[in-house]
């Protein structure tokens, strides 16, 4: 369930992810960052995308877990490269 796009999950599956989410705070925010993270890519353009990657890198950052400061570390530092997805939209899937 944590790892399917919330709109795939059917109701009984998005009830179980709720109270699942309730009862662990840590994991219910790494797995809000990680839909926010995949707006990303439902940005209209560019510049709200690099805005939108700004916001969550610093959400992530400041989570005060140490495996999403890492991750916003990551992301931060190849943060063009995403990007660069608003400029040549293909991908490797």
């Amino acid at each position: 369930m944590l790892l399917k796009n919330e709109e795939d999950l059917d109701d009984d599956n998005k009830k179980r992810l709720a109270e699942l989410l309730a009862l662990n705070t840590p994991l219910s925010i790494a797995y809000i960052l990680k839909e926010d993270l995949r707006q990303i890519w439902e940005q209209k353009n560019k510049r709200m995308a690099k805005t939108a990657l700004e916001n969550w890198v610093l959400r992530a950052g400041s989570s005060g877990n140490e495996h999403l400061n890492k991750l916003a570390n990551t992301i931060e530092n190849h943060a063009e490269g995403i990007l660069n997805w608003y400029d040549f939209p293909i991908n490797s899937g």
